[in-house]
């Protein structure tokens, strides 16, 4: 079978995904589900809504064929699934 999807050749993260949802404590991902909120947990190792490139850079650097564990078509579009260490925010950091 030929795989239809290549691997991109960069990846990238909606700004709404991380400021609405990834960061915001307000957002309910999974708290009414009695599950630990995805900004708490994001907000406990030390990233932070003032800022989200931080957030943005470890979860680029995180996307490499090793951590890669499968992809889907959801309604947002095509996911790609990586599992394993993400960098904390002091590491994703890039010089200015």
């Amino acid at each position: 079978m030929i795989d239809l999807v290549p691997w991109p050749d960069r990846f990238y993260v909606e700004p709404p995904k991380l400021d609405a949802y990834l960061l915001d404590p307000a957002s309910d991902d999974g708290v009414s589900k009695g599950r630990y909120s995805k900004s708490r947990y994001l907000l406990s190792y030390g990233f932070d809504a003032a800022r989200p490139a931080e957030l943005r850079d470890a979860l680029i650097a995180h996307a490499t064929a090793a951590s890669f564990v499968g992809r889907r078509v959801t309604s947002f579009g095509l996911k790609f699934n990586f599992d394993g260490p993400c960098p904390p925010p002091t590491v994703a950091r890039r010089p200015s």
